[in-house]
């Protein structure tokens, strides 16, 4: 099931985990990039931090797969794309192959 905007800060706040939402990040670091912008940056104590979108990787004829594969490239090391779902009521992760990921 998709995962709301809203549903994703909310399970980040819950939880405790550090994160940033993009808008303002991205106004303040990547002014020049012409890409669609993910959602939040959300940190993470024991593996990457995602880099996270709410939208599908398959809209927009693929459009965001790409883009969030470049995001992830522009991030660097320590970075993933990562998609947002709701699973069996759960903020669930999955990244550019399908994979889930944990912060």
């Amino acid at each position: 099931m998709r995962c709301t905007y809203k549903a994703l800060l909310d399970y980040l706040k819950e939880r405790g985990t550090p994160f940033v939402e993009v808008d303002e990040a991205k106004k303040a670091l990547f002014a020049g990039v012409r890409l669609p912008s993910f959602d939040v940056v959300a940190y993470s104590t024991g593996g990457p931090n995602l880099l996270v979108t709410v939208r599908g990787f398959g809209e927009d004829g693929g459009r965001w797969g790409e883009s969030m594969r470049r995001w992830q490239e522009i991030f660097g090391e320590g970075f993933l794309a990562a998609r947002a779902v709701v699973r069996g009521g759960e903020v669930r992760f999955l990244d550019l192959d399908g994979g889930e990921r944990f912060l």
